[in-house]
């Protein structure tokens, strides 16, 4: 099952949105998730709230609208997920925050054998510190980065613009750069700094 297309069935369904055969897929697949997906849902349904919408007439949203509703009900749902426990910036109250290495939730990517962890997100300077795990033999799509990207190699290679990346090797994108596919051959454990914009969407 695609968590993505979960993810925005989930979101519309929150809004009252989702109708015809979007909202029969839906409730066929609810029942079959994992723990984990009820989880995910049931956050949608608690930050569905804090989306301002006009007391228009129910109908379903054109594409633009609904992409641009997803990017919003998506950073609030970080932003809530991030209030949840320790090694969350965000409490401004809080001057030091920890996570240990047995903590936090490994979440599946949108690409299929990646898996992130998100450290922190700081909400003044708009960036994320995640970890990001990647299988054998994952090749990463193409993507470009609205702010720049801070990527150190903690395990395993990968292969980025004609670079072969290993243990202790550094990588740094600049702000409205490109990236082609970047490849790991036998996998890779990645520590990585990103504009929360990036990491959001």
């Amino acid at each position: 099952m695609n968590s993505q297309y979960l993810d925005e069935l989930a979101a519309l369904n929150a809004l009252g949105a989702l109708d015809g055969e979007d909202l029969v897929e839906f409730k066929r697949l609810v029942p079959n998730v994992t723990p984990e997906a009820q989880k995910d849902i049931a956050s949608y349904e608690q930050v569905a709230s804090l989306v301002a919408y006009v007391n228009a007439p129910p109908k379903t949203p054109r594409r633009a609208v609904k992409d641009k509703l997803m990017k919003r009900i998506h950073e609030s749902f970080v932003a809530e997920r991030s209030k949840e426990g320790p090694g969350f910036l965000g409490n401004a109250r809080q001057e030091f925050s920890f996570l240990y290495s047995n903590q936090g939730e490994w979440m599946k990517h949108p690409v299929e054998g990646v898996f992130v962890k998100q450290l922190s997100i700081d909400e003044k300077n708009r960036y994320a510190t995640i970890l990001m795990k990647v299988a054998p033999g994952t090749i990463y799509p193409e993507h470009n980065h609205t702010g720049p990207e801070e990527c150190y190699v903690l395990q395993g290679s990968i292969r980025v613009a004609g670079h072969t990346l290993r243990v202790g090797d550094f990588h740094h994108a600049n702000p409205d750069t490109h990236h082609g596919e970047i490849v790991s051959d036998e996998g890779a454990l990645l520590l990585l700094v990103v504009a929360a914009e990036d990491y959001l969407t």
